[in-house]
């Protein structure tokens, strides 16, 4: 693997889905990416929905990605029941969720999608040439207004903060130690029960409990050899997911709870729900990085690892009263 590129596509390849919460998340993620790039693509002056072949409208590249998208945001959403609200508070990048909702708006006003191919020949061709004029003259004009270049400033100086953070962290343990190792530990987090009382608040506030309990665990179970622990809690679409990082001694071999309970915290007593990170789909991956050659492959690898936990960013940084898209950390 490279620094040099990180996308979703790799990140498959790589075996790194954990750090987005799992297959279950991907399409979400890639239809965030995919709709961020088309959102670029039709920012650019020269870019139209439709070109005229041999006297015949026909899709433009920019319109095949378009389509693209489409049938992505087809696949993950039901028209009749989009919650704009609840899709705006995922922290979905400004440009990327402009762009996510006029699409979506579309497609409820047409009650679905159209053949791109036989807009031409369409009984309602000026119709739909105008919904996709519409559609490339709103999103020029909002996506190059100032608070978007904001927003996308904001998220690549996290991205670069997070990312200088972590290499102190490694440089410093790499200072103190000859080797060590780094176990990677991710899961999805479900919700049981079915309590409408409960709100966000008070479900992250149980999320997070629920991950120092963990936390409290490991600490107890790995008396002595941890050297550094970070850890991140994120939400995606309908899915928390819990990244942790954990820096142990060389040659050691760092012991996880194995109970279901201990993964598991009921809220109160009254309530019929419980927070749970799900065994089954945690992953736990370990990595060597070595001081003497602080260039070796290894190092080079982490750092990929490391920053394909931060690609995400781009798209889905989730913040609340709760949660924040920054790693925690404990050094030892």
């Amino acid at each position: 693997m490279s620094t040099a590129k990180i996308n979703f596509d790799i990140m498959v390849q790589n075996n790194l889905m954990d750090l987005i919460g799992g297959p279950s998340q991907l399409l979400f993620m890639q239809h965030l990416e995919a709709i961020d790039g088309l959102a670029h693509q039709i920012s650019l002056k020269s870019s139209t929905p439709l070109k005229v072949k041999d006297n015949i409208l026909t899709p433009t590249d920019t319109l095949y990605r378009l389509n693209h998208c489409v049938q992505m945001i087809l696949a993950l959403y039901r028209l009749s029941h989009i919650n704009f609200h609840s899709l705006e508070t995922l922290g979905i990048n400004q440009r990327t969720f402009f762009l996510l909702s006029k699409i979506l708006t579309t497609l409820q006003q047409q009650n679905g999608w159209f053949d791109i191919t036989q807009i031409h020949y369409h009984t309602h061709k000026d119709n739909i040439c105008a919904i996709l004029e519409n559609l490339w003259n709103e999103t020029r004009g909002y996506i190059v207004s100032p608070h978007i270049e904001k927003d996308l400033k904001k998220r690549e100086d996290l991205i670069k903060t997070e990312r200088t953070g972590n290499s102190k962290i490694v440089s410093k343990l790499l200072r103190q130690h000859t080797n060590i190792q780094v176990s990677r530990f991710s899961c999805l987090i479900t919700i049981q029960g079915n309590d409408p009382s409960l709100s966000i608040n008070e479900l992250e506030t149980n999320i997070l409990r629920l991950k120092s309990k963990c936390l409290d665990q490991i600490q107890q179970l790995n008396t002595g050899q941890l050297l550094c622990i970070q850890w991140r809690v994120q939400r995606s679409m309908g899915s928390y997911y819990l990244n942790m990082l954990v820096y142990h001694k060389d040659e050691t071999f760092i012991v996880f709870p194995e109970n279901a309970e201990d993964y598991t915290l009921t809220l109160n007593g009254d309530s019929p729900n419980a927070v749970m990170f799900i065994l089954d789909q945690r992953i736990i991956s370990i990595s060597r990085l070595q001081k003497d050659n602080y260039q070796s492959d290894n190092l080079e690898n982490w750092k990929v690892i490391f920053n394909a936990m931060l690609y995400p960013l781009r798209y889905c940084a989730y913040q609340s009263k709760t949660i924040s898209a920054n790693f925690q950390n404990i050094i030892y």
